[in-house]
């Protein structure tokens, strides 16, 4: 599992490198933030609390992502701009 784990952190911090419109502030479970994007678009953040969210996301897509946010595992300031960056 922490292989696999691992492995989907990665493949999801660099999507997120790619992110051209809008910008994204991600809290990691260890506390590390990182900025993504660029100025000028949509402003989101998203505190992940646990990593377990990324397996969630990678599997099942949104309904993962629903999910793992009723369970309380990430969280965010504005649904809608988190969403609405995302798409």
């Amino acid at each position: 599992m922490f292989l696999v784990t691992t492995l989907i952190k990665r493949r999801f911090i660099a999507t997120l490198e790619g992110l051209r419109h809008g910008r994204l502030h991600l809290t990691t479970p260890e506390g590390e933030v990182h900025v993504f994007g660029e100025p000028g678009g949509i402003e989101a953040d998203m505190h992940l609390r646990d990593w377990s969210v990324l397996p969630a996301l990678a599997t099942r897509g949104d309904v993962g992502l629903g999910e793992t946010w009723i369970a309380g595992l990430w969280q965010t300031s504005s649904l809608e701009a988190l969403l609405t960056l995302a798409c």
